[in-house]
């Protein structure tokens, strides 16, 4: 059987179950704890100090006051920064903006240019450097541009001239013609020659030049070369030779013992004679007059056709081949034989042949006689010269 509820009763007299009690003794520990915690705190809370709450508040309303000063000048600063700035931005628009007419500054120095343009507000650039025979050096060969409207600091780029190129002359006194043209050429330089007698130099070979040896000089430039002719010979004529039947230019019959009236008897018991040329008489004689620039101008009518005859027969002994034309043994010569081979008869194997004959001879005190005459031999041409004195 069930037991009965316990029942109690409280102040207020009413009944109240097991459960409404407990709920209340919860409560009534809350409410306790409650009070607690007011009362601890309470007794843990700071006393509040009247006058140090005011200090405290003046310091903070100085921090604030820095503050804002310093937020105010960084302000002020910033405002003048950026108008300064807008002024040279205004300044540089109004620069960049002017129209100048570009100068024509070829032909002058780089400093005369540079400051022509500086006083125009443009600026000079060197792009290159160039030799130039117009321009001198440091003058302004180009620029770019050339003309027109830039605007105000701009650039103008030139090209500034190094002057001519140079070459160091090289000496060439007493050289033989062709080589010495050939050395100029070589090195730039333009040759012109100048032909005149010279009783030192040898013909064909350079007796000046229109400059000092080592000098240095522009390349192109113009050297003008005196070239020997060889001595002048007043036996010398344009007609044919008249003893004989030779026919070559030079004429014997006015210089040294020719006019002695034994000379004459020689002639015509020894007869004429000519010499054998399968060269042209022309390139002959430019052998002849080097020879005889050496031998001398004192030549013998008898000895040069005896000569003659004995290089056109290739005859080397002078006083026998004078007994057997003449019958006459009481007279005796000396003779000097020459013989070169060239492989062609161009100029410049001449001028070769030429000087080999001239290195064997030297110069004849008296009277002597030449005779110069030329075969086809050996695929090329033996030329035979003979001096008798």
């Amino acid at each position: 059987m069930k037991e009965p509820e316990e029942i109690v009763r409280d102040n207020e007299s009413k009944l109240l179950t097991k459960e409404m009690l407990e709920q209340k003794a919860s409560n009534e520990r809350k409410d306790k704890l409650d009070e607690i915690v007011e009362e601890v705190s309470a007794k843990d809370a700071p006393k509040i100090n009247i006058a140090t709450e005011k200090k405290s508040d003046k310091k903070v309303f100085i921090a604030i006051g820095c503050v804002v000063a310093t937020l105010a000048v960084l302000l002020f600063v910033g405002v003048m920064i950026s108008i300064n700035r807008s002024e040279e931005n205004v300044a540089e628009t109004k620069t960049t903006n002017k129209i100048i007419d570009v100068r024509n500054i070829v032909g002058y120095s780089e400093d005369e240019a540079r400051n022509i343009l500086e006083g125009i507000g443009l600026e000079l650039v060197i792009n290159d450097y160039q030799y130039s025979d117009k321009y001198l050096e440091g003058q302004i060969i180009s620029q770019i541009p050339e003309s027109g409207a830039i605007k105000e600091g701009e650039k103008i780029k030139v090209v500034v001239s190094q002057g001519p190129k140079t070459a160091v002359v090289p000496n060439v006194l007493e050289e033989k013609e062709k080589s010495a043209v050939k050395s100029l050429k070589k090195l730039g330089f333009k040759v012109k020659i100048k032909r005149v007698y010279d009783d030192a130099v040898k013909k064909g070979r350079v007796v000046a030049i229109n400059c000092q040896e080592g000098e240095t000089i522009a390349i192109g430039s113009q050297l003008i070369l005196t070239v020997s002719k060889g001595q002048k010979k007043e036996n010398i004529a344009s007609s044919s030779e008249s003893v004989g039947t030779y026919s070559g230019q030079y004429n014997y019959s006015t210089v040294g013992d020719n006019n002695s009236q034994s000379n004459v008897n020689d002639i015509k018991a020894l007869g004429t004679y000519s010499e054998k040329n399968v060269i042209s008489n022309k390139k002959i004689n430019l052998i002849r007059s080097d020879v005889m620039s050496v031998c001398g101008s004192k030549t013998d009518n008898t000895k040069n056709n005896l000569a003659k005859y004995m290089s056109a027969n290739k005859l080397t002994d002078a006083t026998a081949t004078y007994s057997s034309l003449t019958n006459d043994t009481s007279k005796s010569f000396s003779c000097n034989k020459i013989e070169v081979h060239i492989d062609n008869d161009s100029e410049e194997e001449i001028l070769v042949a030429s000087e080999k004959a001239v290195k064997s001879i030297s110069r004849i005190s008296g009277s002597y006689g030449l005779g110069i005459s030329s075969f086809m031999e050996n695929q090329g041409y033996n030329i035979y010269i003979i001096i008798i004195y």
